[in-house]
This record gives C-alpha cells, structure tokens and sequence, in this order.
C-alpha cells in the first residue's frame, strides 16, 4: 500500500519534470519513509486522544522520535511490520505508565537504570541499521544530537521528580527504556543475493 502510494507521488514529479528518471529510487524511498512515518505518528495520536492520554502521548513521540532519528536501533523488515511494532510499543508503553504501581519509578530504585540508559546512548548512538550505513560525517552529528538529547531528557527527569510531576517523570522514563531496548536490539545483517532492503520505520 505504502509502496504503491510511494510510487504515485514519484511518477507525478516525474511527469511534471520536477526530478529526473534517474532519481526515482531515492524518491521512492523518502516518500515511502515519510508516509510509513506519518501514519504511525497518526496512529499513536489517535489512540493518545481515544484512551485519554494525550499528554503522555505527546511526551512520548517527543522524546522518541527525536532519540530515535539520531540514536536509530532496531528497524522492521516492512513498512506493515513498522507500522505494527511501533504502535505496539506504544501501547505498551501506555499500560506501563498507566497501570505500573507508582512505586516502581521511584526515582532512587530507577537511578542505576537511568545512568545506565544515559550512559548506552552516549556510547552505542547511533546504531546503524546493516543496510543503511552512515557516512562519517554523519554519524558525527548523530552521535552529537543524541548525547545533547539524552542529557536534556536527563535534566527534565530529575526537574520532574523534584517538582513532583510524576505523570511526566514516569512517562520520560519509560520511554528513556524502550529506547535503549530497541538500540539493543539487532538486525539481521543483509542476505547477499536478495539484493533486497533497506532500513524500515521503527
């Protein structure tokens, strides 16, 4: 589906010579991301407003998505399985911090897990998806954004626990979690012969 709209948008701006045959692939691949993207953003909106969690919704896609783009992690092999995995991940994500007893983030039992958290993106970040290497360059800058990142959600988590905002504290660090879970885990390295890939949504 996502693939065929992909396809679509890239033979329009070839028709209208916005961009050359030539270019199609790159195209093709940016609209197919944007468009795999937006609809997971879409989706977990829509179940932040239906379930009435709007803000730990928006706290979420705000501190995952920035970490996600510049520590990167695990990717699924389809835009479909994208599209599944993201949004069960967040649901998860919303049982835990609803759900989870309050005395689970307790900021003293979680400090080691933060430290720990905060010290994997500053070391591993970025994780490079096999199929979709970084230039130096950019994993400069990646690496760069993530730290500068993880440290600012480092300082609203401690400013939150002092001011007693839980809600916000609780949702920061759960989220802090998945992300260092999904840079843990691998991808399988490209099969040689397939001459298939390229690195999917989250």
């Amino acid at each position: 589906m996502l693939e065929s709209v992909a396809e679509y948008c890239t033979l329009v701006l070839v028709r209208q010579n916005v961009i050359e045959e030539k270019e199609k692939p790159v195209y093709l691949y940016g609209f197919a991301l944007f468009f795999s993207t937006a609809s997971s953003i879409l989706a977990m909106l829509a179940i932040s407003v239906l379930t009435d969690n709007l803000t730990n919704g928006l706290l979420y896609l705000t501190v995952f998505m920035a970490l996600r783009i510049t520590a990167n992690g695990y990717h699924a092999e389809s835009y479909r399985n994208c599209f599944l995995m993201t949004n069960a991940v967040f649901i998860c994500y919303l049982l835990i911090v609803n759900f989870v007893p309050d005395r689970v983030f307790n900021a003293k039992a979680n400090l080691a897990p933060v430290l720990f958290c905060i010290g994997y993106i500053w070391v591993k970040a970025p994780v490079e998806h096999p199929n979709h290497r970084l230039s130096e360059g950019r994993r400069r800058r990646n690496r760069y954004a993530a730290r500068c990142i993880v440290l600012a959600v480092a300082g609203i988590l401690a400013g939150a626990y002092y001011i007693s905002c839980y809600y916000a504290a609780h949702a920061l660090l759960v989220t802090l979690y998945i992300v260092v879970i999904l840079m843990t885990v691998k991808n399988k390295e490209p099969v040689e012969q397939s001459g298939q890939g390229g690195s999917r949504g989250a």
